[in-house]
């Protein structure tokens, strides 16, 4: 077995691209990774590992002369990656007061989501030409999508794209972002058309910290898609009642709700274990702004931390 993996690997260096079997087995391998990452319970090591995957997964594209599942498997890696750890050492980064620090993690983000929505992009003009095209306006995109996307398939891609887009546009200053929002709702809606169920309803949760996002905030629309998110991942996906209460509970000045949901939250054992690595950057973040002076000064007009 020893010198068969060494002739296999003698024969990928002199390739330099896998085919048929080899990318079935590799991209087969890539996500029974994924799975078993997704079930650790130490954010530290998992964070670490996601990273890891991240490199693996850049070099697999590469000898696989981008194949479109490599391509999915990098818009998933890299939007979770930006989401659950750039963004949470950009906030910590906030907490101490470090504005370099801050700006650099904020600049991580914006290339982050910017890879996954490059990778997810990718898929979706292999799918249909004219993809690239028609983002340059909202209303091209919609007459784009209804043309060329009518299956559930293209779900993920679309899913992906929108994660990234709205990702990356909100980390951006406004109004230069605001385009890149509009369209990453776009992309989102029409994921759920196709695959309401992909993800455990993560675009619903998306959807609805969006609709807090606006210039004047559409709580009833935020309500129904978190409501709607967490009935997706039937109430195991912790990032529902933590995004819930920093977002539509902290712009309704709702402290008793704000603490409820993010208690609730901490207090959670084990939901899911396809869920726990992501619950465990949930808790985190439950965590920091249940404590957080710069947290209890935006919501609620004060600096004392509970």
């Amino acid at each position: 077995m020893r010198a068969l993996g060494l002739l296999l690997g003698l024969s990928l260096a002199t390739s330099g691209c896998l085919r048929g079997a080899l990318v079935d087995a590799r991209v087969s391998a890539a996500n029974d990774s994924e799975a078993s990452l997704d079930t650790l319970q130490d954010y530290e090591i998992g964070s670490v590992g996601a990273a890891a995957r991240i490199s693996e997964l850049e070099g697999l594209l590469a000898a696989s002369a981008a194949d479109s599942r490599v391509l999915l498997l990098l818009a998933r890696a890299w939007c979770r990656y930006t989401f659950e750890v750039t963004l949470d050492a950009h906030e910590q980064a906030l907490e101490a007061g470090d504005a370099g620090l801050a700006g650099y993690h904020l600049e991580r983000a914006q290339a982050g989501f910017g890879r996954a929505a490059y990778y997810a992009d990718t898929w979706l003009e292999q799918s249909a030409t004219g993809f690239a095209k028609a983002t340059e306006s909202d209303a091209a995109l919609a007459a784009f999508l209804d043309k060329h996307f009518h299956d559930a398939d293209a779900g993920e891609a679309l899913l992906w794209a929108g994660f990234a887009r709205i990702g990356k546009a909100r980390s951006l200053p406004t109004p230069t972002g605001a385009l890149g929002a509009t369209l990453g709702r776009r992309l989102l809606e029409r994921s759920l058309q196709l695959a309401p169920s992909l993800a455990l309803g993560v675009a619903h949760l998306i959807l609805a910290v969006e609709a807090t996002r606006d210039p004047t905030p559409n709580f009833e629309t935020a309500r129904r898609e978190f409501a709607l998110a967490d009935a997706g991942a039937k109430q195991q996906r912790l990032l529902v009642p933590v995004l819930r209460a920093r977002t539509l509970f902290c712009l309704q000045k709702e402290r008793a709700s704000f603490e409820r949901e993010l208690h609730a939250a901490l207090g959670e054992s084990d939901a899911n274990p396809r869920l726990r690595l992501e619950n465990a950057a949930a808790k985190r973040r439950a965590r920091r702004y249940l404590t957080s002076p710069l947290v209890a000064a935006e919501c609620f007009g004060d600096a004392a931390a509970r």
